[in-house]
């Protein structure tokens, strides 16, 4: 089966990078890192980030040309070991993708608060010395069932 181009190189592009990058980066550096590591370490350790990331393109730019069916990951394993690597890869690829959402939509609720001025209420319990809030909780769960509606279309 031959794959059929149905998105411009900046149409894929774009979902590229907004697959790539999330809140996180943006929140993150000013809550904890600079504080941390300072804006050295910062740096460093997104340069390191961006190397990782671009080793990651490559092999899969690499992968593409090789392999242009649908499939992916589990072509590219299925390929190069065997099927039951393939499945593995599948697997493994689908808890990392579901467990992801809850740690990406976390983001919200911190973007709310420092972008808004969102203040935090309903006090539910601590961990590791942050507090958690229903707020946070419903603002969280509220991005995640948009996400799930959105694509549900």
């Amino acid at each position: 089966m031959q794959l059929l181009k149905s998105l411009s190189e900046i149409q894929v592009w774009a979902l590229a990078l907004g697959c790539m990058i999330g809140g996180a980066p943006f929140i993150l550096p000013a809550e904890m890192f600079l504080l941390s590591s300072g804006a050295v370490g910062t740096v460093l350790g997104f340069a390191v980030g961006i190397l990782v990331m671009s080793l990651i393109a490559s092999n899969h730019h690499f992968m593409i040309q090789h392999y242009p069916i649908c499939g992916g990951e589990y072509i590219y394993t299925k390929n190069i070991f065997n099927s039951k690597h393939g499945f593995a890869c599948s697997w493994f690829l689908l808890f990392s993708y579901t467990l992801a959402i809850p740690f990406c939509a976390t983001t919200i609720s911190l973007l709310l608060k420092t972008v808004f001025g969102m203040a935090s209420y309903g006090y539910l319990y601590s961990i590791a010395g942050s507090s958690i809030y229903l707020s946070d909780l419903l603002s969280t769960y509220g991005i995640i069932g948009l996400g799930a509606f959105a694509c549900s279309r």
